[in-house]
C-alpha cells in the first residue's frame, strides 16, 4: 500500500470517529492535540507510518514517513508568532510550535469538526443572538416583534448607515419606535422644539 493510501485510510478512520473539540477560552473552541493525537498515533502505528513536524524561522513542515518503503509526503505552512501576556520568549516559541503542530496534523489528516472554524464559539453569545433572530435571519424587536432594518443617519453633512444589529444593541433590544415610546423626548418650555437624539 502506498503512503498516500495509508494517509487516506487514517483520514477515513478518524472521520468516522468524529474527534470533539475540547479546547475552549472566552471567545472560541478549538482542538487540543489530545483530542485526536492518541487515536491518530494508534492508527499510524496500525498502518506502519508516522508524521513528524519540524520548524524553521519562516516555515513549519510535517513529513509523513512510510515504515515499509522510502516514500514521504510533505506539507508546509508559514510560521506564525505569539506574544502571550506574562510569557517569556521560550514560552511564546512553545505556544507557536504547539499551534503549528496542531494545524499541520489537521491539514495532513484532514481533521475537522463539521467544518466548524476556530473562533465560531462565542461562549454562548452567538446562541443568544440566534435566539433573537427569526429563522430567515431577520433582526426583530424584543418587544413588538417587528423587523429592525438598517438605518440611515447624517452627521456633519455625511450620510452613513447604522446596521440593524447595531440599532437593536443601542436601543437595548428594541426597535426605534419602541425605544422612543419608552424614552420620549423631554422639553421644559411649551414652545421649545422637541429635542432629537441619535441612538
Amino acid at each position: 500500500m502506498k503512503l498516500v493510501e495509508k494517509i487516506q485510510k487514517v483520514r477515513v478512520a478518524l472521520q468516522n470517529e468524529t474527534p470533539k473539540m475540547t479546547g475552549k477560552n472566552r471567545t472560541f473552541k478549538y482542538f487540543e492535540l489530545e483530542d485526536f493525537l492518541p487515536r491518530l498515533n494508534a492508527l499510524m502505528d496500525e498502518y506502519k507510518m508516522t508524521a513528524i513536524p519540524s520548524f524553521e524561522t519562516e516555515i513549519a513542515t510535517m513529513t509523513a514517513y512510510d515504515f515499509e518503503s522510502d516514500e514521504t509526503v510533505v506539507i508546509k505552512s508559514p510560521m506564525g508568532s505569539a506574544k502571550l501576556a506574562g510569557c517569556h520568549e521560550v514560552q511564546n516559541i512553545g505556544a507557536v510550535e504547539t499551534y503549528q503542530r496542531r494545524y499541520l496534523y489537521q491539514a495532513m489528516f484532514d481533521i475537522n469538526a463539521k467544518d466548524v472554524l476556530d473562533g465560531e464559539f462565542k461562549d454562548g453569545k452567538d446562541d443568544v443572538k440566534k435566539a433573537q433572530q427569526k429563522p430567515d435571519n431577520k433582526i426583530t424587536c424584543d418587544k413588538c416583534g417587528c423587523e429592525i432594518t438598517d438605518t440611515k443617519r447624517v452627521k456633519d453633512g455625511n450620510e452613513y448607515v447604522v446596521p440593524a444589529s447595531e440599532v437593536k444593541e443601542k436601543c437595548g433590544g428594541l426597535c426605534m419606535k419602541c425605544w422612543l415610546a419608552a424614552n420620549p423626548p423631554k422639553t421644559n418650555e411649551p414652545n421649545k422644539p422637541i429635542e432629537t437624539r441619535e441612538v
